[in-house]
């Protein structure tokens, strides 16, 4: 019907926290992974009116950023995958693993 599906948390300044587990929620109730990750990042964007300022990785655009390792369309153990968190272009924490 084209509808657009947004994600959104308030778990503000989480950035591993529910955002990652309502990625696989989506996906339980239909969403692919890839549609998932669109509804979590540029779709949100635009709804919110601020697609031209974030939601996806581009030059110039503002940048909060979980980097995990493997592939981000396996949405299982995400949340243990995760490898560095970038805030504002900032990267606030690294994480040690096997990855």
């Amino acid at each position: 019907a084209g509808v657009r599906i947004a994600m959104g948390t308030d778990a503000v300044g989480i950035p591993q926290g529910r955002n990652l587990e309502e990625l696989g929620h989506m996906v339980a109730h239909g969403f692919t992974p890839l549609q998932a990750h669109h509804a979590a990042t540029s779709v949100a964007a635009d709804l919110l009116g601020i697609g031209d300022e974030v939601g996806t990785i581009t030059p110039g655009k503002r940048a909060d950023l979980v980097v995990i390792a493997g592939d981000p369309l396996d949405l299982s153990s995400l949340d243990e995958r995760v490898r560095r968190v970038f805030i504002d272009g900032i990267e606030v924490e690294t994480f040690v693993g096997d990855g």
